[in-house]
C-alpha cells in the first residue's frame, strides 16, 4: 500500500469537536499508539539504561580505588574521563547520518555489541594507556545511541505526541542511577577492584511506520497520513549533501546546543562525581557510593511530575523551572561542608537535572519541521551539549579537592548561560509565529517535496513555545 501523499503541510488533522468522525479517528489514534508504545519504548529505554550503567561506572571506580591501583597521574586521571566524551561528541553526527542509511535495528544491534565488549574490557585493564583507549571506544560507540534513539522515535510520533514518549524515554537515566549505583556499592564492598558492566544485546524489531505489520489497515492509513502530513516518513527520505550542508547551517540548531552545553553541565558533573563529592563531604567510599543513588531517586520524581505538565505548560517554562531547581540546589550543596546539607541539596537537585534533558531535546526536535532535519540537528545538539563532559571533568580530579572551586563555579555559569538562552529562543520562536500568521504566504504552488524542504522555514509551520 502506498503512503498517501499530503495536500498541505504542518496544519492540524485533528479537531476539537465532537463529531462522530473526529472520536472514531481519536480511538484509531489511541488504539495504534499503545502498539507503537509497547514495541518501541521498553526496548529503547532499556538499551539506553544500560548504556548509562556502563558509562557511569567511573564515578564508582573513582572513590573506589581507581586511582590509587593504576597510579594515575593528574592528566591520566582527567583523560580517563574526558576521552569518553571526546570521541562521544565527534561520533554523533556520523553516527546519525549512518542510521539514515542504515536499518535501525541493525544499527542499534551493532553499536551495542560493540560498546557491551568494550566496556567488558575495561576490567580487565592493567595500564592507564589501555584503560583510556577503551574508554575511547566506549564513548564512540555509545556516540549513535541518544541522539539515534530521538531521531528514531520522532520516525513514529507527531510533534504533539513526542513529548510524553521522550520523557519516558529518558527516564531511563535516574534509572540507571538507581540501579546502578548500589550495585556498584556492593560490588566495591565486595572487594572487587573494578566494576563489572553487564550488557545484554537488544534489536529494535520494527524500522519504519510504514514497513509495519501490527497495525490494522485503518490504524496504518491514519498514521502514515498524519505522520506524512506534518514531518513526512523517514523511509522515503532521501538526503543530499547539499540539504545537510543548509540545515548545518541553521543557527537556531547551535543556540538549541548551547542551552544544552550549559543546562547540561551540572548533570554531567554530578552523574561522574556525585559519589566524590560526598566522600570529600565525610562519608566513606561505600556510603558515598550507596547515597548518590538518592539524586537519581529525586529525579525519578522530577520525571515523573515532568510528565503532568508537559503537555500542559510551555517548554520553556518547564525548563527554566527545572533549570532553576537543579542550579539553586546544586549551588547550596556544593558549597556546603556539613554533610547532611551536601547530601540533601545535591539529591533534590537532581529533581530537575533528569528532567533537563527530555525537555530540550523534545523542544529542539519539534521545532525542525521534519525528519532529516531533526535526525541531523538532535545529533548535532547533542553532540555540542557534550562538549562539558570533554573538559569539565578535567577540574574536578583529585589535585583541586576537596572545593573543586573552578569546576563549580563553570558548571553552574553555564546552567545561567542555558536559562538566558531558553528565554531568547522562546521570544523568537513567539515573535516569528507573529509574524507568519500576520504574512500569511502562499507557497502551494510548490510541489509537496518542495515545501519539505523548507522544514521550519515552511510559512504554516508554527514553533511550539
Amino acid at each position: 500500500m502506498d503512503v498517501p501523499e499530503p495536500k498541505t503541510l504542518y496544519k492540524d488533522k485533528i479537531n476539537n469537536n465532537n463529531s462522530e468522525t473526529d472520536q472514531a479517528e481519536k480511538r484509531l489514534i489511541k488504539s495504534y499508539l499503545k502498539k507503537i508504545d509497547w514495541r518501541i519504548l521498553p526496548v529503547v529505554g532499556l538499551l539506553y539504561i544500560f548504556a548509562l550503567i556502563d558509562r557511569g561506572s567511573i564515578s564508582a571506580a573513582l572513590v573506589s580505588g581507581l586511582r590509587a591501583d593504576m597510579d594515575l597521574s593528574k592528566s591520566q586521571e582527567a583523560n580517563a574521563i574526558t576521552t569518553f566524551y571526546v570521541f562521544y561528541l565527534f561520533c554523533e553526527l556520523p553516527a546519525n547520518i549512518a542510521l539514515k542509511k542504515i536499518h535501525p535495528h541493525v544499527w542499534f544491534g551493532l553499536i551495542g555489541s560493540l560498546w557491551a565488549v568494550s566496556c567488558m574490557s575495561l576490567a580487565v585493564a592493567t595500564t592507564p594507556a589501555m584503560f583510556i583507549f577503551l574508554r575511547a571506544l566506549l564513548g564512540a560507540f555509545e556516540a549513535g545511541i541518544t541522539p539515534g534513539i530521538v531521531a528514531y522515535l520522532n520516525y513514529w510520533y507527531t510533534r504533539s505526541e513526542i513529548g510524553v514518549r521522550m520523557v519516558l524515554f529518558f527516564m531511563a537515566s535516574p534509572i540507571s542511577g538507581l540501579i546502578g549505583m548500589p550495585l556498584s556499592g556492593f560490588l566495591t564492598s565486595l572487594e572487587f577492584k573494578h566494576f563489572f558492566p553487564y550488557q545484554t544485546l537488544f534489536f529494535v524489531e520494527v524500522d519504519y511506520p510504514d514497513k509495519a505489520t501490527f497495525f490494522t489497515p485503518d490504524e496504518r492509513n491514519l498514521i502514515l497520513e498524519r505522520l506524512n502530513h506534518e514531518k513526512g516518513m523517514a523511509s522515503q527520505v532521501n538526503p543530499t549533501f547539499k540539504q545537510t550542508i543548509d540545515i548545518l547551517l541553521d543557527w537556531k540548531i547551535y543556540v538549541n546546543a548551547l542551552i544544552l552545553f550549559g543546562l547540561g553541565s551540572i548533570g554531567t558533573v554530578k552523574g561522574l562525581f556525585n559519589p566524590t563529592f560526598l566522600k570529600s563531604a565525610g562519608y566513606s567510599e561505600t556510603q558515598a557510593i550507596y547515597l548518590a543513588s538518592l539524586s537519581p531517586l529525586c529525579g525519578i520524581a522530577g520525571v515523573l511530575a515532568l510528565i503532568l505538565f508537559i503537555d500542559k505548560v510551555s517548554y520553556y517554562k518547564l525548563i527554566v523551572v527545572f533549570g532553576s531547581i537543579a542550579t539553586i540546589n546544586y549551588s547550596i550543596a556544593v558549597y556546603s561542608h556539613i554533610p547532611q546539607v551536601r547530601l540533601f541539596f545535591l539529591s533534590i537537585s537532581g529533581f530537575g537535572v533528569s528532567a533537563i534533558t527530555p525537555l530540550l531535546l523534545t523542544w529542539a526536535s519539534i521545532n525542525q519541521g521534519g525528519i532529516y532535519k531533526t535526525l541531523v540537528s538532535s545529533a548535532l545538539i547533542i553532540s555540542i551539549g557534550s562538549i562539558p563532559g570533554a573538559f569539565i571533568p578535567k577540574f574536578f580530579v583529585s589535585y583541586y579537592a576537596p572545593n573543586y572551586v573552578i569546576g563549580h563555579v563553570l558548571a553552574i555559569s553555564f546552567a545561567g548561560l542555558g536559562i538566558t538562552l531558553t528565554l531568547i529562543m522562546a521570544l523568537y520562536y513567539n515573535f516569528e509565529n507573529i509574524s507568519r500568521d500576520k504574512s500569511q504566504v502562499d507557497i502551494s504552488y510548490l510541489s509537496i517535496d518542495e515545501q519539505r524542504l523548507k522544514f521550519d522555514n515552511h510559512p504554516d509551520f508554527r514553533y511550539k513555545l
